[in-house]
């Protein structure tokens, strides 16, 4: 046997999606829609044809939209839609996002969720600071140790609010925002209550530098896990 091309693409459309995808792939792209044999009309979706083969768009419960899985389609001529596919694509990821759910959102305050953990970690500081400054008779070098250990765990003292789209996550904290495209992404690490996402495949110290310490605390801990995992080869 001699493989000698491909006939067809198969891809996923929500239900109710023909609409958005006849609007693209129809009006966008330009291509040709070709009616499907009659005993599979019923079960709804649409064959186009591209050039020398088609793609078939097929209806699946629960679809959700893939970080990674794609056709890479070539257009000639002045009349390339890069543009309008550009822009078609940013409109509909945001509503997509909006029916599917697709962006996850969450802020993660251990401290407000676990008040005796900040009882104990003023103890800590506390009685760190206080044996400094006996033994070394130095209240400076106590009051910048004290210092570095609230610094340590500013993380879990105050409020990280985080977003999980198709571009990335993004991570705020107080004044600052950090963001990790996921294609900048090779690794996740999960533990009991963080993920660490790194763009080393093997671990590295600079992880915690590098890449993002994904507190899971106030979020839906699973959905988070399954999107990260979905996203990061």
């Amino acid at each position: 046997m001699t493989v000698v091309g491909i006939d067809h693409v198969q891809l996923a459309i929500p239900p109710g999606g023909e609409d958005a995808a006849r609007k693209f792939y129809g009006g966008v792209l330009g291509l040709v829609e070709v009616p499907k044999p009659e005993d599979m009309r019923a079960r709804g979706g649409m064959w186009f044809e591209a050039g020398t083969f088609q793609i078939h768009l097929g209806i699946e419960e629960g679809m959700r939209a893939s970080a990674k899985m794609h056709p890479a389609i070539v257009a000639r001529g002045q009349g390339s839609p890069g543009r309008s596919t550009r822009a078609h694509e940013r409109s509909g990821r945001q509503s997509h996002r909006a029916d599917r759910g697709d962006m996850i959102q969450w802020t993660a305050h251990p401290a407000k969720r676990r008040p005796q953990d900040v009882m104990l970690a003023i103890a800590v500081i506390t009685l760190t600071a206080w044996a400094i400054m006996v033994s070394l008779d130095s209240a400076w070098l106590a009051l910048v140790a004290a210092a570095m250990l609230l610094v340590a765990i500013v993380p879990f003292l105050v409020p990280t609010h985080y977003t999980l789209d198709d571009s990335g996550i993004a991570e705020r904290r107080l004044f600052r925002t950090r963001v990790r495209a996921w294609s900048q992404l090779r690794r996740a690490d999960v533990s009991a209550r963080v993920v660490l996402v790194s763009p080393y495949r093997q671990a590295r110290w600079l992880d915690r530098y590098r890449g993002l310490v994904v507190y899971l605390d106030g979020a839906d801990r699973d959905r988070v896990i399954a999107a990260l995992r979905e996203r990061i080869a």
